[in-house]
């Protein structure tokens, strides 16, 4: 399953409108704050706050709200677990939270609703209602904390259900359409994050934005909007810009797919969090449109276990499978001494080895006062070659010849695009680099004050030469000749304050952040918000402002 663009979309753009979802749990600690039905914030002490009048566990912010998911709450049997079968779950399961539950008993409902659980996807295809479920065995297999989540919640979604009609899906296994909904929430779902705290709860989407692949190297970012309260967030795109494509999956499969497509369940999830696909890249026609599961910001095992224990599947992108590894990677592994050596040269002993061994001998004298043993420590690592050779070795400057320039600097836009759009991608690229350029230039000046008092910083004169890396891994904002004009000039004597300096800097950083955020999620997003916020807050401060 995966989506792939319909047409040729520059980067920026929307490439859906906002996508309703199957079903929705709010964290259990958002129960009582927030409205079970649309996600608001309830207002503290208002008459309008509705409870369910059975269970008292959810409430609503208004009649219509409550109207909208009474139905869904009491005929899922989720009103029903709270009252009967919640004091009965294990300590743990209550700790760890119910919302995955909660929202698995919703989605098995509005499935059999709409006749999209059947026995033929469930049991050759491993999937529901379109959404995967494959790997269930695996994370049974393994007996980890997953497989008691999975064995007990199905049990509880059991007992809860029984109090409501009977199913519309008969299975020998009475517990397998429970286990299989369950583990479709736990990997399909999605953690709904409006503000700058935590995921206020979880929401399962249908293939309109489960069939989006996950990579290492997305080309896309998606967003959360609530609706009717954030109707200038959501996107009004009328003509989705993706398509799903797929093949060899059951009838009820491409069913609910082409369901959802088209209706999004508006009667069953009037209210709810939305989400908007948008691209962060130029895409072509018939490209595949993925985003990402996972924190980027990780080393490639640290992606690949995420993703394994949670999606049981390893991630084969571009990035995870590039040789030689990509510089971001080889960063976030500390091994900058890797930089220089060619792909099949053998790997020398890593930094942290060397830090390893130096920490025993300083506990080794610490502990005994043996300072034979210490040297004794410290002779054996340096005849191991365990030195302080290779990490000068990696500093030099012939880093870069090993690895390709394109690694490391911006793409070109993709042939086949259309004039305009390679033009608003090179405005992208010119605006970046004139930020960098601005930063790199305000850290030079501001360095000798903030290295003050620190000796071992204060031997670095300049904080933006990286030189050493080499032109094919570091290309600077800066030229030659910009910096031999800062280098002329003492930072002491700029005639900028040093925090005036610093605080400009700031606002140079502050300023591309809400730039980028505009990029990835669009400029209605809460991180573009909270920056504004900060800047206009900056400029009150100062008179004359410094934002004019």
């Amino acid at each position: 399953m995966e989506m792939r663009a319909r047409e040729s979309v520059n980067m920026s753009e929307d490439l859906t409108g906002a996508i309703a979802p199957y079903a929705t749990a709010l964290h259990d600690m958002f129960l009582h704050s927030h409205c079970s039905s649309c996600f608001s914030k309830l207002p503290p002490q208002s008459t309008c706050v509705i409870s369910c009048t059975m269970c008292c566990s959810v409430r609503y912010c208004c009649s219509e709200c409550l109207t909208s998911d009474l139905v869904v709450h009491s005929s899922s049997g989720e009103c029903c677990f709270f009252v009967e079968h919640l004091k009965g779950a294990s300590p743990s399961y209550v700790i760890e939270g119910t919302s995955d539950l909660r929202a698995a008993l919703r989605l098995l409902y509005v499935l059999e609703m709409q006749g999209l659980a059947s026995f033929d996807s469930i049991n050759h295809y491993s999937r529901i209602g379109g959404l995967s479920a494959s790997g269930i065995e695996e994370a049974l297999e393994e007996g980890e904390d997953i497989a008691e989540r999975i064995l007990e919640g199905s049990l509880l979604m059991s007992s809860a259900r029984k109090s409501r009609a009977q199913t519309n899906v008969s299975f020998s296994d009475v517990l397998k359409v429970e286990r299989m909904t369950l583990w479709a929430v736990i990997t399909n779902s999605v953690e709904v994050q409006l503000s700058e705290g935590l995921a206020m709860g979880i929401s399962v989407y249908g293939p309109s934005f489960s069939w989006f692949n996950h990579s290492c190297f997305p080309n896309a970012s998606y967003r959360f909007v609530l609706t009717p309260n954030d109707e200038d967030c959501i996107s009004h795109k009328s003509k989705s810009s993706v398509v799903p494509a797929s093949k060899g999956v059951a009838a009820d499969v491409v069913k609910g797919a082409n369901y959802h497509f088209l209706n999004s369940f508006p009667a069953i999830c009037k209210y709810g969090p939305r989400v908007v696909v948008r691209c962060t890249k130029p895409i072509n026609k018939g490209d595949e449109v993925c985003i990402t599961y996972i924190d980027l910001l990780q080393t490639k095992e640290a992606r690949q276990s995420d993703l394994w224990l949670k999606y049981k599947f390893i991630c084969s992108c571009s990035r995870c499978v590039a040789s030689p590894e990509p510089y971001l990677d080889l960063i976030l592994n500390g091994h900058a001494r890797d930089l220089n050596k060619p792909e099949d040269e053998v790997t020398a002993p890593t930094i942290e080895d060397l830090d390893d061994a130096l920490q025993q001998a300083i506990s080794e004298y610490s502990s005994g006062d043996d300072a034979k043993a210490c040297c004794d420590i410290i002779e054996s690592m340096l005849s191991e070659n365990l030195s302080l050779f290779f990490l000068v070795e990696s500093m030099k400057g012939d880093t870069g010849q090993y690895l390709s320039e394109a690694k490391f600097t911006f793409p070109s836009c993709p042939e086949g695009f259309a004039k305009h759009d390679s033009v608003k991608y090179n405005d992208f690229r010119s605006t970046c680099e004139r930020f960098g350029k601005q930063m790199s230039s305000l850290s030079f000046h501001c360095w000798s004050f903030l290295a003050q008092g620190l000796p071992c910083l204060e031997q670095i004169k300049n904080p933006i030469d990286f030189s050493w890396l080499g032109t094919a891994i570091f290309r600077s904002p800066l030229s030659e000749d910009d910096y031999a004009n800062l280098s002329a000039h003492n930072p002491t004597s700029f005639a900028m304050a040093p925090k005036e300096c610093i605080l400009s800097l700031a606002i140079y950083c502050i300023t591309y952040c809400k730039y980028l955020t505009s990029i990835c999620y669009g400029p209605q997003h809460y991180l573009a918000d909270r920056a504004k916020d900060i800047l206009e807050g900056i400029n009150i401060l100062y008179d004359p402002p410094l934002l004019a």
